[in-house]
């Protein structure tokens, strides 16, 4: 009963935004990198295994970029930087709602009853139609190069260390013995 509301609440998040408002870009900079800072100590052990498990593939490195040690470094330069002028912060968000806020991007996958889908035809037209043409995005960038063996520095009196291997896949008979290991190990 509330589709046309919804979809005009979508459109107005990625058509309406405006990152103009330094003050509040710099509280929601700030409130971000504080959030994530202060999970790192009572969460070290995912953030360790997280930064470990970044050597194995381009998932769990794009997990790392976005969650892990490499997002909080990033979020403390992004909030150091608004600190001193939330301007630019301000201008990197518009580029990036020029760039990912476009129909050439959008994929858009509803799933329901046939007379919901059919209700959320008409709004779901009306949001694309306010998108701006763009382009379909780029491949995704090859991952790095990323040592096997790093260390991340932490205020705080305890240490997380971990180590993340490739392991046979579940169909592999060494699956179930690697699993009960695993059980034992964590």
């Amino acid at each position: 009963r509330n589709l046309r509301e919804l979809a005009a609440i979508l459109r107005d998040l990625v058509t309406a935004s405006d990152p103009g408002d330094r003050k509040r870009v710099k509280e929601i900079l700030l409130e971000a990198k504080n959030d994530l800072h202060a999970r790192v100590v009572p969460n070290g052990s995912q953030f360790a295994f997280t930064r470990a498990a970044a050597t194995l593939g381009p998932a769990r490195w794009r997990q790392e970029q976005w969650g892990g040690a490499a997002q909080a470094r990033f979020l403390s330069r992004c909030a150091r930087e608004a600190e001193a002028g939330a301007d630019a912060a301000a201008e990197q968000v518009r580029a990036l709602q020029k760039r990912l806020f476009t129909r050439g991007r959008l994929s858009v996958d509803v799933a329901g009853d046939p007379e919901l889908v059919r209700d959320l035809r008409a709004p779901i037209d009306e949001l694309i139609a306010a998108l701006p043409e763009g382009r379909a995005g780029a491949p995704a960038a090859a991952m790095p190069s990323i040592p096997s063996s790093a260390g991340v520095a932490i205020a705080a009196r305890v240490n997380y260390v971990a180590q993340a291997l490739t392991v046979p896949g579940y169909l592999s008979p060494a699956a179930p013995a690697l699993d009960v290991l695993s059980g034992i190990l964590a």
